[in-house]
């Protein structure tokens, strides 16, 4: 009995101890870094699933540009309670957040029956890779139908399972179907209730699983999906479009999806893992408690949990005087805190310490652009983008110092011609990045070139919305067209 007392005290000693005070493992593969508090085969098989199941998106896609754009950062928690205070939701397994700079992924890695974490992360990561492929806007049906269909990929012992129905199949209880139509011109959710999305997941999900497996895979989704993008680009109609794009009479293929629906087996398959060939190797290393409070901390900041996220900032930096991403994440909760001149100086800190860490000068340039724009301090403006410029020089991958540098020249009158330079290299890097179109078109206007102004605040409005597809519309409206609604 004294020893069963011991063992429990052990247990409840360490799930109750500071979070970043427990044994903390890096894995570092080819596409992806995990940090984790699970043991250290768990992290090591949940990495190699996952970059098993980046490879089996690259064969189902047939990409031929697969490269990472951002990292990759993955957090996967032990317990269930651990990932709360992180959450967006209190319910939820997980959450994925794509950046300019990296993604970050949370985790509740627990392996409780309850949560499907993965099912999360498989969904979010198909929507990543499949963006940035091209720099064509996809429909809705195909964008969320697809990761729909990637999310219900069991990665088992010897063989990958595709083609499973998804858990939200309980269907019939969440309202009416849709029709056909209203399917393929959804471009978003946003006068939709739950009910109606959910329905909208469902049947985009069973209109791609009938071209990936059933009989619609005859007609080659991947050529016809570009053919019908193109198609759409131009101002086609959607309707019309998918009809000359798939070679398929709409009406006719509206009776086929619904008889699909009633079938009591849907096709699925069942592939080697060898068969996709993914990418081998990983590193692992135990992560400080310093460290990994710095790392927690920024995650917090991915969900604006300030008051979280500076408790970690503080007692990493308390831990290790020296460790400069400490002083600089202090300096994102001043800045976001609205308390920007106390920002200062933990970011000129952090550039003390670590002056050859891109982040460091991208923290302190961001800070000095966004009191530029909203003090009219442009005299700010030539020190943020010397520090933007080495930024890009320790880091020319990431997209995040192109794009910002690119943004600082809306603040000026200055010849935009550098800024649309910057803006559509972050663009080639990332170019599912809607978001860096909007600041591009601005300066497309700015500079008389309205052809291409409205081309990409086009695809804003079109494919946005919320407060970057009100801009879009209002840009629009300037450059002569009413309400943004015109397709490219």
């Amino acid at each position: 009995m004294r020893r069963i007392t011991l063992i429990l005290l052990t247990v409840a000693a360490c799930t109750t101890a500071p979070l970043e005070q427990r044994s903390w493992l890096e894995i570092q593969s080819a596409n992806f870094t995990i940090f984790s508090n699970l043991p250290q085969e768990t992290v090591v098989a949940l990495s190699e699933d996952l970059e098993l199941f980046r490879a089996v998106v690259r064969k189902l896609t047939s990409a031929k540009q697969f490269e990472p754009r951002v990292p990759t950062r993955i957090f996967a928690f032990a317990h269930s309670g651990e990932l709360k205070p992180f959450s967006p939701s209190p319910w939820g397994g997980g959450f994925f957040r794509a950046g300019v700079r990296e993604n970050v992924v949370a985790l509740d890695a627990s392996g409780s029956p309850r949560i499907d974490a993965r099912r999360t992360l498989f969904h979010e990561y198909t929507h990543f890779l499949v963006h940035n492929q091209t720099a064509v806007a996809l429909p809705l049906w195909y964008d969320e139908g697809f990761a729909v269909f990637m999310e219900t990929v069991r990665l088992e012992d010897d063989v990958v399972f595709i083609g499973a129905a998804p858990t939200r199949m309980g269907s019939t209880v969440w309202g009416d179907a849709h029709d056909l139509e209203t399917i393929v011109r959804a471009r978003s959710f946003e006068r939709w209730d739950d009910g109606q999305s959910w329905m909208f997941y469902l049947q985009a999900w069973q209109l791609v699983h009938y071209f990936m497996l059933g009989p619609g895979k005859q007609v080659k989704i991947g050529p016809s999906l570009a053919r019908y993008m193109r198609l759409l680009e131009q101002g086609e109609d959607e309707k019309a479009g998918f009809e000359a794009a798939f070679g398929m009479d709409f009406n006719g293929l509206w009776r086929e999806i619904r008889a699909y629906n009633h079938l009591k087996k849907i096709p699925a398959i069942r592939v080697t893992r060898e068969a996709f060939a993914p990418e081998r190797g990983f590193e692992v290393r135990a992560v400080p408690p310093a460290e990994i409070a710095v790392r927690l901390g920024f995650l917090a900041l991915a969900e604006q949990r300030l008051d979280l996220a500076e408790g970690y900032f503080t007692r990493a930096s308390a831990a290790d005087p020296g460790r400069s991403r400490a002083h600089a994440g202090l300096g994102v909760v001043r800045q976001l805190g609205e308390q920007g001149e106390e920002a200062r100086p933990h970011f000129e800190r952090a550039l003390e310490l670590a002056p050859e860490d891109y982040e460091n000068h991208l923290e302190l340039a961001n800070w000095m652009h966004q009191t530029a724009g909203a003090q009219g301090r442009l005299d700010l403006l030539p020190e943020a983008r010397m520090h933007y410029q080495r930024a890009l020089e320790l880091a020319p991958q990431i997209p995040e110092g192109h794009a910002m540098l690119g943004s600082t020249y809306l603040l000026t009158d200055e010849d935009p011609a550098p800024g649309i330079q910057a803006l559509e290299h972050a663009r080639s890097l990332l170019p599912g990045e809607v978001s860096l179109l909007l600041p591009l078109a601005k300066l497309y206007q700015r500079a008389g070139r309205p052809d291409e102004a409205r081309a990409a605040a086009r695809r804003v409005a079109r494919w946005s919305h919320g407060e970057l597809g009100e801009e879009a519309a209002k840009l629009l409206e300037q450059l002569g067209e009413a309400g943004g609604e015109q397709p490219d």
